[in-house]
């Protein structure tokens, strides 16, 4: 300390650096290279890491792998796996369930394949057969007549298997066209009935028929529902037991109607009933009868296109086959014809 002249007391105050020059610059290169030494170190911790999860994923994704394998042997089950993580348990789920559709799906198929193959070839071979027999310069006149009646048959029955076939497609792709307009289903049921009455008749069964004592007035597509009306009724004529009757009744059922039709069965009921509204799905097995399996299917399929429910069921030998269709603003009742 000293004191100015003025007598003012000051302390002077001397500092020295604390390194070197040469050692502040040794410092300042060193830091200078970390980056140098850090950066394969770090690139190692990645690789590892990245190492690592790719372990976790695979063990993660073995479930999988095992149910993908199984699909393509064919397996008809995959067992339950136990070792997939939590988070992954509904994505193995779904993928199973997505699996058990496409196995499913693959089996229709070739079932389907199965019967269009039968179904084509039973008219063909009639045909070609026939075809051949007239050939024959020989042959009466009558038996001529007969061997046309047969192709006749035989052709309009592979005509209509074709265009069932193109309907029922058309209807599950839906690529078809639904018109709805005011429709008298009281009236469409009456008539289904009446003009399927000798058909009814020649098979022996007879169809009583009952509808509410208001009309019923749906937004339908008249075709179409009739359509279904008609497969029905040509259902019971070739699968109900002759010489009992047959019950095709319209209800009203508040929001909405519901049209029901019951028949004793002629062959015994050993399937799934449901089963009956795939296609080229038939009550007899044997497939000896002139249906082609697909009446049922577009019933169910012109229904649902319309917003309605199609379900059929059984009771022993009773069938029973159910129609129903919601009431919309339009929808009304009124007074019933007479006749």
């Amino acid at each position: 300390s000293y004191q100015t002249v003025d007598g003012e007391e000051r302390i002077l105050v001397l500092a020295a650096p604390l390194v070197s020059d040469i050692r502040y610059q040794q410092v300042i290169d060193e830091a200078n290279r970390l980056p140098l030494l850090a950066t394969p170190v770090a690139l190692v911790i990645t690789i590892g890491c990245a190492w690592y999860l790719v372990g976790v994923a695979k063990r993660a994704t073995r479930p999988l792998d095992r149910a993908i394998n199984a699909y393509r042997r064919g397996d008809e089950q995959v067992d339950a796996a136990t070792d997939v993580p939590t988070e992954l348990v509904p994505i193995y789920d779904n993928f199973t369930d997505l699996m058990d559709e496409l196995r499913e799906a693959r089996e229709d198929s070739q079932r389907i394949i199965a019967n269009i193959s039968h179904d084509l070839k039973t008219p063909l071979t009639a045909i070609i057969t026939y075809v051949n027999l007239l050939k024959d310069e020989t042959i009466s006149e009558e038996d001529r007549k007969k061997y046309i009646d047969i192709l006749d048959r035989k052709s309009l029955r592979l005509k209509q298997l074709i265009e069932d076939l193109f309907e029922v497609s058309k209807a599950n792709s839906g690529n078809i066209k639904i018109e709805k307009k005011m429709l008298n289903l009281t009236e469409l049921v009456r008539q289904a009935a009446f003009e399927l009455e000798d058909r009814l008749k020649e098979a022996q069964i007879d169809c009583r028929v009952s509808v509410p004592e208001k009309e019923i007035h749906l937004e339908l597509d008249g075709e179409k529902t009739y359509r279904c009306l008609e497969n029905l009724l040509t259902n019971v004529c070739k699968y109900a037991l002759p010489g009992t009757r047959a019950y095709l009744n319209l209800y009203d059922n508040g929001d909405q109607a519901e049209i029901v039709l019951k028949n004793i069965s002629r062959d015994e009921l050993t399937m799934d009933v449901e089963e009956l509204t795939e296609r080229f799905m038939r009550g007899d097995k044997s497939r000896n009868t002139e249906g082609s399996g697909l009446g049922l299917a577009i019933v169910k399929s012109f229904v649902e296109l319309q917003g309605g429910s199609f379900h059929i069921e059984a009771d022993g030998d009773l069938f029973k086959a159910r129609m129903s269709f919601p009431k919309t603003e339009n929808s009304s009742t009124g007074a019933a014809e007479v006749g």
